[in-house]
């Protein structure tokens, strides 16, 4: 009897465990769409055999004539590619991801280059799966193939991503950088909820130098009813755009007009540290390294009676200035002035070599202040090692 009794108990856990473990099994299914229902995936499945029917099984597309499952199959190592990341990623927390699915999309592009004739019925079959697995983690990763395809079909898909996922989405949409994905940008524009996002669709449609960027970001500049640390980076942003005249002459209204003041700027402060608009239009005009705009701009700050507050921005942020040497210019006006700043000082501390070791000496006594002398004293003994 006791033998007995020990049967019954160790039946029932079974029976017990079995049911649990199908009801588990059943809640996970619900989350897929019904053409692909079926048990999550337990182990790695690489690419190379995702051909196989069991594969499919593996991982619950269950081929039943013209269903999800089947299509993938049907698209051999495309669709195998397609299995292995949704094997990877599903369910996973975004944050959590390892960049090994990266194996999956780049033997997907290899096939498309050796293939090109295949790439319409694998783009229906991939874009089926992303709309009808409504997986996070699993969208994110296609993200990655898709914005390095150039094409449009993926920019709807691109756009569903950024709804739950701003920062992938909308550099996904600027990496594809066609005329459709940059106006989708634009058109997110106002409704993303937070500056960040708000501020990377800015540089992203800057990045591109897309149609109509240069007046967006004045405007956006200028609207005092926005964010300061947006205004700051759309006209920072001004400097990034390549071939507009526009962007160049909206950057040189702001930094040569009058103060714009700014209330909050936030860690923006640590790259401004005068809190008006105008810095972030200097700085745009020191990368975009234009050295006939530089002159005049450092011939202006120069003036007598010019405006304090502008030759102090532009003495801040000359260092920055990303065309040809300037030192001897600056070594020049250091000299003409009688004083150098310590935008000068890092300029030298960068990029002077031996030959201006000494007439760096000669103009070390007209440093700003301490500080400036600190550094411009580090800047001959470094030009002092360097050809």
């Amino acid at each position: 009897m006791r033998s007995f009794g020990v049967s019954l108990a160790v039946a029932a856990f079974v029976v017990g465990a079995w049911i649990l473990f199908s009801e588990s099994g059943a809640q996970h299914a619900g989350s897929l769409p019904d053409s692909i229902k079926g048990r999550p995936p337990t182990q790695a499945v690489p690419p190379s055999v995702g051909t196989n029917a069991a594969l499919v099984d593996a991982i619950g597309l269950v081929a039943k004539g013209g269903d999800l499952g089947s299509d993938l199959r049907e698209r051999g190592v495309v669709g195998a590619a397609i299995l292995d990341l949704l094997q990877r990623t599903r369910g996973m927390d975004v944050r959590a991801l390892e960049r090994s699915f990266a194996q999956s999309y780049n033997s997907i592009l290899l096939a498309w280059e050796e293939d090109p004739a295949r790439i319409d019925a694998d783009v229906a079959a991939i874009l089926r799966t992303f709309d009808e697995v409504a997986d996070p983690a699993f969208r994110y990763a296609l993200s990655w193939l898709f914005e390095k395809t150039k094409d449009d079909r993926f920019v709807d898909a691109l756009v569903t991503v950024a709804k739950f996922d701003p920062q992938r989405g909308l550099h996904a949409l600027g990496n594809l950088g066609t005329q459709e994905a940059l106006l989708r940008v634009r058109a997110l524009l106002p409704l993303l909820e937070d500056s960040p996002a708000r501020i990377l669709a800015l540089q992203r449609l800057a990045a591109a130098s897309a149609e109509g960027a240069a007046s967006l970001l004045r405007t956006w500049a200028l609207a005092r009813e926005k964010p300061d640390i947006e205004r700051i980076a759309a006209v920072e942003s001004l400097g990034v755009i390549e071939g507009d005249a526009e962007a160049m002459r909206a950057a040189l209204e702001i930094a040569l007009g009058p103060a714009i003041p700014l209330r909050n700027m936030g860690d923006r402060s640590l790259d401004h540290e005068h809190a008006d608009l105008r810095s972030a239009a200097v700085l745009a005009i020191m990368r975009r390294g234009d050295m006939n705009v530089l002159q005049d701009m450092l011939a202006r700050a120069d003036e007598p009676g010019a405006d304090s507050g502008f030759r102090a921005i532009v003495d801040a942020h000359v260092h920055a200035f990303q065309g040809s040497d300037i030192t001897q210019l600056l070594i020049v006006r250091a000299g003409r002035r009688r004083r150098v700043s310590y935008g000068e000082a890092a300029w030298f501390n960068n990029h002077a070599v031996v030959t201006d070791v000494h007439r760096l000496r000669e103009i070390e006594p007209h440093a700003a202040d301490a500080r400036t002398r600190e550094l411009l004293q580090a800047a001959i003994s470094t030009a002092a090692t360097r050809q």
